[in-house]
């Protein structure tokens, strides 16, 4: 059990590493460790405390229980962690702003649907 944990949580570790397009030593940075930590992770030489987990886990905007079973989604139905911080900081934005925010992205999404349907 314990081998399987540690194969399926380095491989889901390295695929959402390069999915960010981060080196190990970017990964490493933004949750406090040196990259070659990433890479013992990823080479399955260690497995990480929970707090490093826990901050992986904010990272890549995926629970704890994802990175350690695949089981669950994304953190809010994000995949993309740097969208959702944007939504939540323009949450704070003045009442127009917010308005002219909706409007861009309601125009995007328009777009888009008329490229796929294309």
């Amino acid at each position: 059990m314990a081998l399987e944990f540690s194969q399926q949580f380095a491989a889901r570790l390295r695929t959402l590493r390069q999915e960010h397009e981060w080196t190990q030593a970017e990964l490493g940075k933004k949750v406090g460790v040196d990259g070659s930590v990433i890479r013992s992770y990823e080479l399955k030489l260690h497995h990480p405390p929970l707090m490093t987990l826990q901050k992986l886990a904010q990272v890549f905007g995926v629970s704890v229980d994802f990175l350690l079973s695949g089981d669950s989604k994304p953190v809010d139905g994000f995949q993309d962690r740097e969208l959702l911080d944007l939504f939540l900081k323009a949450d704070l934005l003045h009442y127009t702003s917010k308005a002219a925010l909706k409007q861009v992205i309601e125009g995007l999404i328009a777009v888009e649907q008329q490229r796929k349907a294309a």
